[in-house]
């Protein structure tokens, strides 16, 4: 994995996810009281046929995401819950209560999802094990958005994959640069948006 200077800049703000193949994504993980922090949930596919859009996993994520933002003190500035992961864009001015969010909401999400049949069931243990069968794939990601100008373009971002995921704007590989400067200065005017915690 190749990765520029600017990149290497970057990383000392990024944890988890992909960049747990790297040394520096196995370290101290950068959170700030300042600064919103934005988070990946990777989900794996297999274990959720139908992907976390489905009413009830949908639900079911939504309910367990505003229980703990609460009861850690966490804002929530925007989410938008994807087929198989989940973006949020958080605040919160403790380090402590960032990290016991992230380290519970994926528990309970899972917990619930098995209470709740919303996961697939394998048939002897055996299998399960061979399958590594969890929810979550890796640590979640979490980036340090620093700035404004970051933090227009990371909701823009999480706007657009909302209105991706529910069909109001077709996807594009370009993403945020895809689109044209109407459609960039319009996505916020767009009147199916999704819920808010």
């Amino acid at each position: 994995m190749h990765h520029s200077l600017l990149d290497r800049r970057k990383l000392k703000f990024c944890h988890g996810g992909d960049y747990r193949r790297l040394s520096a994504g196995r370290k101290h993980r950068p959170l700030s009281s300042k600064w919103p922090i934005h988070v990946v949930f990777k989900a794996d596919k297999l274990m959720i046929p139908g992907g976390l859009r489905t009413p009830k996993r949908f639900r079911c994520t939504l309910r367990v995401l505003q229980r703990y933002a609460y009861m850690f003190y966490v804002k929530i500035d925007q989410f938008t819950i994807q087929n198989d992961h989940i973006h949020l864009l958080i605040r919160s001015s403790r380090r402590t209560n960032l990290l016991s969010f992230l380290r519970v909401l994926p528990g309970q999400v899972a917990q619930e999802f098995g209470s709740q049949d919303l996961m697939k069931k394998f048939e002897s243990a055996r299998e399960s094990l061979k399958a590594k069968a969890k929810l979550w794939k890796s640590r979640p990601f979490t980036r340090v958005v620093l700035g404004k100008k970051a933090y227009k373009t990371a909701r823009d971002y999480l706007q657009l994959n909302e209105l991706e995921v529910t069909g109001v704007i077709s996807y594009r590989k370009e993403r945020l640069r895809g689109l044209s400067k109407y459609e960039r200065e319009n996505l916020w005017n767009i009147s199916k948006l999704f819920p808010q915690p």
